[in-house]
Formats: structure tokens, C-alpha cells, sequence
């Protein structure tokens, strides 16, 4: 009987987990703006040539990271220069 318990417990601790972890992930993507609301709050960041840059230090050079890996077409662009986390984009 004891044996049944943990395993139950167990299952639930482990489903219980990864819920959170997607759950917290979720939150973390929703909270960075995306390209749109980024402009939009800081509109000299957009070039003359319809490039973006940094707000935080004005540095035109940005990564992009899959958030689940390369392919993953959800991309976070970061600022090369200050490490600022910018905006995202799903596509």
C-alpha cells in the first residue's frame, strides 16, 4: 500500500513540475514586448533604413535566438553590445 502512495505522489510531483516550468516559461515570453509595442515605446529605435537598435545603449548590432532551439520560430532579439533583451517575434 505504501509502495502505491509514493508512486502516486511521485507522478503528481513530476506532472506538477513540468506544468510549472511550461507555465513559468509562457509567462517569461509573453512579458517581452513584441516588435510593434517595442517601436511604438521607444520610436527612435527604428533607422532611417527601417533597422532597430538598442534602447538601452543605441547599438544597431542585435542577435536573434530560438527560444526552443535554431529552428524554433519564436526568436527573442537580444543587443549584441549590452546584452539588453529587446522584443520578440513569432515568425
Amino acid at each position: 500500500m505504501n509502495g502505491t502512495y509514493f508512486l502516486a505522489f511521485a507522478f503528481i510531483a513530476i506532472v506538477g513540475t513540468a506544468a510549472y516550468a511550461h507555465l513559468r516559461a509562457r509567462l517569461y515570453w509573453k512579458s517581452k514586448p513584441t516588435l510593434s509595442q517595442y517601436l511604438a515605446k521607444n520610436p527612435s529605435c527604428q533607422t532611417d533604413d527601417k533597422g532597430i537598435r538598442c534602447n538601452a545603449c543605441g547599438s544597431g548590432s542585435l542577435k536573434n535566438w530560438g527560444i526552443g532551439g535554431p529552428a524554433d520560430i519564436r526568436r527573442l532579439f537580444i543587443c549584441n553590445h549590452c546584452g539588453s533583451e529587446l522584443y520578440r517575434t513569432d515568425q
